[in-house]
């Protein structure tokens, strides 16, 4: 099983906040039955604790595995 699919991935989205990009990219996985809606809550929170960032526009927001549906 692939999560990184073609109907999963948006490129070129206009995207005006890291707030916006968290939340388009858990809407996706969400709407796929990846992850449950209030995960995408616990992304924002998990943020809240530290950044997500990497370096070179990536970031990886992620939390608990226990969240995560597939």
């Amino acid at each position: 099983m692939s999560i990184l699919t073609e109907g999963n991935i948006k490129i070129g989205a206009a995207i005006n906040s890291k707030e916006e990009a968290i939340r388009q990219a858990g809407e996706i996985l969400a709407e796929q039955g990846y992850i449950s809606e209030n995960y995408i809550d616990k992304m924002f929170e998990r943020e809240t604790l530290t950044s997500t960032y990497m370096g070179n526009l990536l970031a990886i927001p992620m939390v608990q595995k226990t969240r995560v549906m597939k």
